[in-house]
């Protein structure tokens, strides 16, 4: 069943029991959708006049795969959404078929709508990529759960934490010194490559990372408003010294002020990404010149 589309094959008996036509059509349209891409599908659109008892109520459809069969659903990351975007549907219907796809459909009041709706419907785009693990991104989380961010914030320094860990600088001033200094002597500078990779390698962690952006996630702001306008074509990229003057004025860590330094180095070097682009990717992609 993996393979089908046709909604009289993948849904249950109770569900086709239970749903008119049209709804199902609503369904099948979504279900298309999801398995033409393979990747997650946000749909928003009018609700049917005999389906809602308000003219002008919204629907937002949103389907994803649970391919495994791990029972995997995102109905507490959707709450949070719903939480940062201060709404809450009229109705809220989870349904699974057999093809993998697990379908969520939000009714809306007349009220929630335009702007809005999409800002909504932007996020959701991102919900796939939602992780909570203790310490790291569990930690980003806490922040969208007390509306200090964004979900989209919230994926952009998880993203940003893979960056930072990879491009982190790993000389110092100091060791460059030393390195200089035995040159000429390849016994003493194998040691202190040795020991410089044993202590880089305790130094920078992911855990440390999370700990420096969420500690100082007021900073990640503009950062996140600068990786926008590269990523979207308004501006040419570039490294934002004034903020990272402010990093070094109001970050106490010395440490910490390198890792969101290291962060200011994404929109400088980013040439191309899928992060706002319509649809939803299966994976965040960027790359860097």
């Amino acid at each position: 069943m993996m393979d089908k589309s046709d909604l009289q094959l993948v849904a249950t008996p109770k569900f086709l029991e239970e749903r008119s036509v049209e709804v199902q059509k609503l369904y099948q349209d979504l279900i298309d959708e999801t398995m033409a891409t393979r990747n997650t599908v946000v749909k928003v659109f009018d609700a049917p006049a005999n389906l809602v008892q308000k003219s002008g109520a919204q629907v937002l459809q949103f389907a994803a795969f649970d391919v495994d069969r791990t029972g995997r659903a995102y109905i507490s990351e959707i709450n949070e959404c719903f939480r940062s975007h201060n709404v809450e549907p009229k109705r809220f219907y989870v349904d699974s078929f057999a093809n993998g796809i697990v379908t969520y459909t939000c009714f809306f009041d007349p009220t929630f709508q335009g702007e809005a709706l999409e800002k909504l419907a932007q996020t959701l785009r991102y919900v796939s990529h939602f992780k909570h693990n203790p310490r790291k991104s569990g930690l980003v989380w806490e922040l969208v759960l007390n509306n200090k961010i964004t979900p989209e914030h919230a994926i952009f320094l998880i993203t940003a934490a893979k960056f930072i860990f990879s491009f982190f600088p790993k000389e110092t001033e100091e060791y460059l010194a030393l390195a200089d200094y035995f040159e000429s002597d390849p016994s003493k500078k194998s040691e202190l490559d040795t020991l410089f990779r044993d202590t880089m390698a305790n130094a920078i962690t992911y855990e440390r990372i999370y700990d420096a952006l969420t500690s100082n996630y007021e900073l990640t702001l503009p950062m996140f408003d600068d990786f926008k306008k590269v990523a979207t074509g308004l501006c040419k990229p570039f490294y934002n010294e004034e903020l990272a003057a402010k990093v070094d004025d109001q970050v106490g860590s010395r440490f910490d002020a390198k890792i969101l330094k290291t962060l200011l180095k994404l929109s400088a070097h980013l040439q191309m990404t899928n992060f706002f682009k319509a649809g939803t990717a299966s994976a965040i992609a960027m790359r860097f010149d």
